[in-house]
């Protein structure tokens, strides 16, 4: 999280990438927590929002002249269907 904020990148969407991870319910049981190398989900969300906290905005729209609809169905598509360059 560190890394984005020094880059200037806003972090709103990597919070979001780990509050729809615990949406989905995707976590290891609280009991192999000090086994982890990585927190849990909750924990990461509530650290990257206390970093969010400090960040200074406004943050540039990484790469504004794509149109995300478009990139976002290309990455949906099958591999096969892909143009090869």
């Amino acid at each position: 999280m560190r890394m984005l904020l020094d880059a200037g990148i806003d972090p709103a969407g990597m919070i979001a990438f780990f509050e729809m991870i615990q949406k989905e319910g995707v976590e290891m049981p609280a009991s192999l927590k000090y086994l982890s190398t990585h927190p849990l989900t909750g924990e990461r969300i509530e650290r990257l929002k206390a970093l969010a906290a400090e960040a200074q905005g406004p943050f540039p729209k990484l790469f504004p002249e794509y149109n995300w609809k478009d990139l976002a169905k290309v990455c949906r598509s099958a591999p096969e269907s892909l143009p090869l360059q």
